[in-house]
């Protein structure tokens, strides 16, 4: 917006009650969105490890960070939040998901979709069956998101052993606290 300094300090220092207003805005958006670190994940159950951290979003794998150097296609989960959320965008942002791999060749099969609550939040979960190209397996996916205020915390996960791992993912996902 403003390419000269001069012209960025004039703008602002002219209207301190609208400077004012956009910091306190700014901190205020900031102070109820729930950072990724602050969530308990029980590992316990799939007995995952964490793997890698993508920009905010925790990858955990059956071997931790040595399956990264795998070349199948192991079971995974992964947990995020984002920020600024309502309940519709969060259902999109799931479907959006998967619709990436639609669009990328996969053919989606066994969708099952469900509002639910988790800890008294509301929650969405969706299981379906994941046939990729170049992939001879299945893969049983459970994504879900639960709302804390306006945070939505996502999870997304893949099964990839024949349904060794899907309810354990499940449970690990409902169990999930803040």
């Amino acid at each position: 917006m403003f390419n000269d300094k001069t012209l960025f300090k004039k703008f602002y220092m002219t209207r301190p009650i609208l400077t004012i207003g956009l910091l306190l805005a700014n901190v205020f958006i900031s102070l109820g969105q729930i950072k990724v670190q602050e969530i308990k994940i029980d590992l316990q159950l799939t007995g995952f490890k964490f793997a890698k951290d993508m920009d905010g979003m925790l990858v955990y794998l059956p071997n931790g960070k040595a399956d990264l150097e795998s070349k199948g296609d192991p079971s995974s989960f992964s947990i995020h939040t984002e920020p600024d959320m309502t309940y519709e965008r969060s259902v999109g942002y799931i479907d959006y998901q998967m619709d990436y791999s639609k669009r990328h060749g996969a053919i989606l099969s066994d969708i099952l979709k469900k509002d639910t609550t988790i800890h008294g939040y509301s929650a969405y979960e969706v299981t379906f069956t994941e046939q990729t190209k170049g992939f001879t397996g299945k893969r049983l996916n459970y994504y879900a998101f639960f709302l804390k205020g306006s945070t939505a915390i996502i999870f997304l996960s893949g099964d990839t052993e024949n349904g060794k791992y899907i309810q354990k993912l499940k449970t690990t996902f409902r169990k999930t606290s803040i």
